[in-house]
């Protein structure tokens, strides 16, 4: 006799009157994904990730940043997992004792930089250079606060580099990057909360100087304006372009055209990724359906058309540029 999950059954219904409520009431249909909070319903790795490593950075979050380590063991087998965080974080922390698993205990920088900028860049060069050592060839860097469920997705982004060379070029290979957060219409916005690539190619991004001046502006930028501050993202991938030699001219083109040039940006679907955060009930809470709004993320069709042809970039789209942008999040 087939057994029933009366749990699963009282899940279902509820969810679903749920659902049926808030479409009563509102003019938008609702979706609900659920991610599973342990490991136990994860699937076991398919392939050997021995040359991998995985970087979390950030401040250590107890039980979800525990669960998400013990996940990553079971769906990437060999491959190591480098948890990069405070000082302040160690007495606090029950480290596990599988032999992947390694930590970094860094000093906090005295300049955080705006929106902890220095911050980021600390916990991340450090878990860089710890990968270098034990001869890691491939860095997934991820952050505390996030977990992605795809299954075999070390796999699939090392077979992307191959299927996307990079050509003409001192990287050995192109960025991985997520749209989310890579905003269409902020100039040389790559998003830096999930990157893929080469250890040496992750070297050369993060290897940056710290940001010491305290950027104070109006509260409202239009996105050139915001832009042109280069704060966080846009601080990161304009250093990184500097040190390619690339002519940073300030254009939607120009911007468009490192994307296409240096990166892959893949949907941030394709990730599965769940972001442990304040705001995490609204998974796509940068895009409005339906509608075309400065806050549009750059994804993987805009990056395949760009790429592989000479689309015009339309007037309405370089309109953006002096349309007022949103705020920006940031990681300790």
């Amino acid at each position: 006799m087939k057994e029933i999950n009366i749990f699963k059954i009282f899940e279902t219904k509820i969810l679903k009157i749920f659902s049926l409520f808030f479409e009563l009431i509102y003019d938008n249909y609702i979706k609900i994904r659920l991610y599973p909070k342990y490991k136990a319903t994860i699937s076991v790795s398919h392939y050997d990730y021995s040359d991998f490593a995985i970087i979390l950075q950030g401040p250590y979050i107890k039980n979800f940043t525990d669960e998400t380590i013990e996940m990553y063991l079971k769906m990437f087998k060999n491959a190591k997992i480098i948890i990069s965080c405070w000082k302040a974080d160690e007495e606090n922390i029950s480290k596990n004792i599988n032999n992947n698993v390694i930590y970094i205990f860094s000093k906090k920088p005295l300049v955080l930089g705006n929106a902890n900028i220095n911050l980021q860049i600390t916990t991340t060069i450090n878990a860089v250079k710890k990968a270098k050592e034990i001869k890691s060839k491939f860095i997934l860097k991820t952050r505390t606060d996030q977990r992605y469920y795809k299954i075999d997705l070390l796999n699939i982004l090392k077979n992307l580099l191959d299927i996307y060379p990079i050509e003409n070029s001192s990287l050995e290979s192109r960025l991985i990057v997520s749209s989310y957060n890579t905003f269409k219409y902020r100039l040389y916005g790559i998003s830096d909360m999930l990157m893929f690539g080469k250890i040496n190619d992750i070297y050369l991004y993060w290897d940056a100087k710290d940001r010491r001046e305290i950027i104070k502006s109006k509260s409202k930028l239009t996105l050139k304006e915001f832009s042109l501050l280069k704060t966080s993202e846009v601080f990161l991938c304009t250093q990184f372009l500097e040190k390619l030699s690339y002519k940073i001219d300030w254009t939607l083109d120009n911007s468009w055209e490192s994307y296409n040039k240096f990166f892959i940006v893949l949907n941030k679907e394709e990730f599965q990724m769940y972001w442990y955060k304040y705001n995490r009930y609204m998974e796509d809470r940068f895009t409005i359906v339906g509608k075309d709004c400065n806050s549009v993320e750059y994804t993987f069709m805009d990056w395949l058309q760009y790429n592989n042809s000479k689309i015009s970039i339309l007037p309405k789209d370089r309109k953006f540029l002096n349309s007022v942008f949103m705020s920006e999040e940031s990681n300790e």
